[in-house]
């Protein structure tokens, strides 16, 4: 099968365990090969797969022992700073199991009644002489056998008079 050429709405199948071992691959008008389906390691490491080449050259492959990370679960939190001190808002993943997973979070301030988020990351007033005026802060940690995200909001000199807010992702290891 090697050598076959297929014109637009046609379909080449061919034998993946012919001499080559290769499988199926597609190439570019340059000769460049872009999709390689069938065997995408060596003949004394095979390994089976679609892998698809960027005219950049960058690779994505499938091949069912690569990870990627998908998201478990997600949602979003607020919570009003306080006059000084410290308040968190907590929420506990249930099944999520007992080991912290890979957390990520948007966090930022609102300070207008139309709840638009004024500053994103860990939101961190300026400074005065050192001292923190305000911060929002996301955690990830385990409570009870399950993953925990929480939501401070913090006073150090200054209270801002407004809502720290978040949106959380809790992400899972996962082969593709």
């Amino acid at each position: 099968m090697s050598g076959a050429q297929a014109t637009p709405g046609q379909t080449i199948a061919g034998d993946v365990g012919g001499p080559d071992l290769v499988g199926v691959s597609v190439s570019d008008a340059t000769g460049a090969q872009r999709v390689l389906l069938g065997m995408i390691g060596t003949p004394a490491s095979p390994d089976y797969g679609l892998k698809v080449i960027s005219a950049d050259g960058t690779t994505v492959v499938i091949d069912g022992t690569s990870d990627m990370f998908k998201i478990m679960a997600t949602g979003t939190q607020t919570q009003a700073f306080p006059g000084s001190g410290s308040n968190t808002n907590f929420a506990t993943i249930g099944g999520s199991g007992s080991s912290v997973l890979q957390f990520m979070a948007i966090t930022g301030t609102d300070n207008s009644s139309s709840a638009n988020t004024r500053a994103m990351d860990v939101a961190q007033a300026v400074s005065n002489a050192g001292v923190v005026q305000f911060e929002a802060i996301s955690t990830n940690s385990i409570s009870g056998g399950d993953n925990r995200i929480g939501l401070t909001a913090h006073v150090g000199s200054v209270a801002p008079g407004t809502t720290a807010m978040h949106r959380w992702y809790l992400l899972i290891e996962a082969g593709i």
